[in-house]
């Protein structure tokens, strides 16, 4: 939420995130991607932040580019977490689906 310590939260986290995904929810109060994008380059990250049209898109790419030893952390609102939890709950559902199916 865009009235929240954005950059005290972002300072904790730096140190262990190695590709930042960003997206604006759609809340009153959400802060905007690029707010956010502004924020992390404003305390000095060089490490890729990627502006997402949604957390659905962004946890959906995250997937496709991370490893096997990578962890996503998804964290904001309880609307961020939430709209990640039913996408990947979805993802998962669909897989199930396409491996019954065979």
């Amino acid at each position: 939420m865009a009235d929240k310590d954005i950059a005290g939260i972002f300072m904790v986290l730096i140190p262990e995130v190695d590709e930042w995904h960003v997206t604006t929810i759609d809340m009153p109060r959400a802060a905007r991607s690029e707010a956010l994008s502004q924020a992390l380059v404003a305390q000095g990250v060089t490490n890729p932040v990627r502006q997402n049209a949604s957390v659905t898109e962004a946890l959906f790419e995250v997937q496709q580019r991370a490893t096997v030893n990578d962890r996503i952390i998804v964290f904001g609102s309880f609307y961020t977490v939430a709209e990640a939890s039913q996408a990947a709950y979805n993802a998962e559902s669909d897989n199930r689906a396409v491996r019954e199916v065979k």
